[in-house]
C-alpha cells in the first residue's frame, strides 16, 4: 500500500501516454529494492483515465507530481489507501484476508509451502 501511494505520475506516464512498465523505485520499495511491473492495456487505460482526471479537476499531472491526491492537492495516506481497499473488499463481499500481511497464510496445513516444517501460524497472530 505505501508503494501505491507513494507513486508519482512520471512513474506511470511518459511523453503523453501510459509507460508500458511500471518502474517501482528503489526509494519507495520494501527493502530499497525497484522492481518493474508490466502494465496491461486495462491498466494503461485507467492511467489515461486518471492523468485525465488529474487534469480536468485541477490537481498537477506534472512528473514529479503525486499519482494519487485528495482533495487538499496532498498526497493519498497509506492509512486512506488502506481504508479504500477495506471499503472495496466490503462492497465486493470478500471475506477472505486479502491485505499483504494478512493473506500470508489461514492457518490450515494446504496453505504451508511442502518444504516448511513448522505448523502455520493462525492468522490472528499475524495482527
Amino acid at each position: 500500500m505505501a508503494e501505491l501511494a507513494s507513486l508519482d505520475v512520471a512513474d506511470v506516464w511518459h511523453e503523453g501516454q501510459p509507460r508500458s512498465v511500471l518502474f517501482v523505485r528503489a526509494a519507495i520499495a520494501k527493502g530499497n529494492r525497484g522492481c518493474s511491473v508490466p502494465l496491461c492495456k486495462a491498466a494503461r487505460d485507467a492511467v489515461a483515465g486518471l492523468v485525465a482526471f488529474l487534469a480536468a479537476r485541477g490537481f498537477s499531472s506534472a512528473p514529479g507530481a503525486p499519482l494519487l491526491v485528495v482533495r487538499q492537492h496532498r498526497r493519498i495516506s497509506i492509512r486512506l489507501v488502506q481504508q479504500i481497499v477495506q471499503q472495496l473488499r466490503d462492497v465486493a463481499g470478500l471475506d477472505v484476508p486479502a491485505t499483504s500481511r494478512a493473506a500470508a497464510c489461514s492457518g490450515t496445513a494446504a496453505c504451508r509451502p511442502p518444504w516448511s516444517t513448522r505448523p502455520a501460524l493462525p492468522i490472528a497472530w499475524l495482527r
